[in-house]
């Protein structure tokens, strides 16, 4: 019994560990992300991604909804904070640069293209 709980704290220790290190991008990563996404057909919206505290945020660009956090869940793969599962995955091309956003929500989803800087 004793050593089953030391395993199960050892268990959840490692996976707190490499949550928070996963959620602790650095800003020049960060960056990549950043920029204006635009809505593909007629689904959808604008998409406008920011850094605040260093830290990836999404906004309608139209500002309809409030500035989001992005809590990283895999590589390219984000969270929207306290949003009851919205998510944005980025796309990247050959040469590892995004191109666009998949916005999903339950069983919707959207594509929304990077603008070029």
């Amino acid at each position: 019994m004793k050593n089953s709980i030391y395993s199960l704290v050892v268990v959840l220790v490692l996976t707190t560990f490499s949550t928070l290190q996963a959620q602790d991008s650095p800003k020049e990563t960060l960056k990549e992300f950043v920029g204006q996404y635009n809505k593909e057909g007629n689904t959808g919206f604008n998409i406008t991604v920011s850094i605040k505290d260093d830290k990836l945020h999404a906004q309608p660009t139209d500002k309809s909804q409030p500035l989001t956090e992005l809590v990283l869940i895999e590589k390219d793969q984000y969270d929207l904070k306290n949003t009851g599962g919205l998510k944005i995955s980025f796309a990247r091309d050959e040469d590892g640069k995004i191109t666009h956003l998949t916005f999903s929500s339950g069983g919707n989803q959207f594509n929304a293209l990077k603008q070029k800087d």
